[in-house]
């Protein structure tokens, strides 16, 4: 996408949950900000707690679109000149994930992915789909609970870990099993715009992507030692993503690289896609995952918000 972002098709207004009294009457918003840049959206996010819904924090969202405002949980927030350097400002949205469907490509004893009829329009009135599929399908999350039986579930993980400035580390020249050395990490990071800082995500372009599809991309993949795991921890990063299906160098049976993340208490984004799309752009990253009560895992829908 480019010129700029089209704005959701909502009414001009928003619902706003309040205590014991359900949804509030709809509160008209204006068409537009004259504060809002002309091309994109902005979008702004204060930390807390909403007594309403137990979500975090509230957030304002608006576009150039005939109806331009979303407000999301307590009300809507102008964007004065004081808030603008908190906004987060994007021109283009980049799908940073994978098509989830029959012919996914799965690790050995993992099923592949299902999606059964469940109801019928002739007789329900209606489609629906009953889903069969591992937690750890396509681009997904990896929780703690995953490999540390102290770690948090998904369920656990605080929301806003997964909307997050960005960053892209370019690992050029990497081979079949290569272990990504500290030496190799602080040479990506010095080639960066602008520093890490804490919180931030950190995304590691392998170029691993290219070999989706084909037996190596699960079997030969090059990934973190665990020396550079524990220079991304010194970081006091939110979270690690991956273009491969696995953060760990194929042939590192114990998975060292995951167990030193994931003991920090930073998930693990892998099957991350179209990293090349992003370049040096600054961007902030958004990777939900569903709110699955006990799991270690979910699949998300990744998507990189580019200035």
């Amino acid at each position: 996408m480019s010129g700029g972002c089209e704005a959701y098709d909502q009414q001009p207004g928003v619902r706003v949950p309040e205590p014991g009294n359900g949804s509030a009457p709809v509160r008209p918003v204006p068409e537009r900000s004259p504060l809002l840049p002309r091309n994109g959206f902005a979008v702004l996010h204060q930390a807390g707690t909403s007594s309403a819904t137990d979500d975090y924090g509230v957030q304002f969202l608006e576009g150039p679109g005939p109806h331009s405002a979303i407000g999301i949980l307590q009300s809507f927030i102008p964007l004065s000149e004081e808030t603008m350097p908190a906004a987060i400002r994007f021109r283009q949205v980049v799908d940073l994930s994978q098509e989830v469907g029959p012919d996914t490509q799965m690790f050995p004893g993992y099923p592949q992915p299902a999606f059964t009829q469940w109801t019928t329009r002739e007789v329900h009135g209606f489609i629906s789909e009953a889903l069969f599929m591992i937690s750890h399908t396509g681009t997904h999350i990896d929780a703690p609970w995953h490999y540390r039986p102290e770690g948090k579930r998904v369920h656990e993980l605080p929301v806003d870990r997964f909307i997050t400035r960005g960053h892209v580390l370019e690992l050029p020249g990497l081979r079949a099993k290569d272990r990504i050395t500290p030496a190799m990490l602080r040479s990506a990071l010095s080639r960066l715009s602008s520093p890490v800082g804490n919180g931030d995500a950190v995304l590691l372009r392998t170029g691993w992507e290219r070999r989706r599809g084909s037996t190596p991309y699960l079997s030969a993949n090059p990934g973190l030692s665990a020396a550079g795991a524990e220079v991304l921890v010194e970081l006091r990063i939110g979270l690690v993503g991956v273009d491969s299906a696995n953060l760990d160098p194929a042939d590192a049976g114990d998975y060292p690289a995951h167990h030193v993340i994931l003991k920090a208490g930073i998930p693990i984004l892998e099957n991350v896609a179209n990293l090349a799309a992003i370049g040096s752009r600054p961007f902030h990253l958004v990777a939900l995952p569903l709110r699955l009560r006990g799991a270690g895992g979910s699949p998300v829908r990744a998507v990189a918000l580019v200035e």
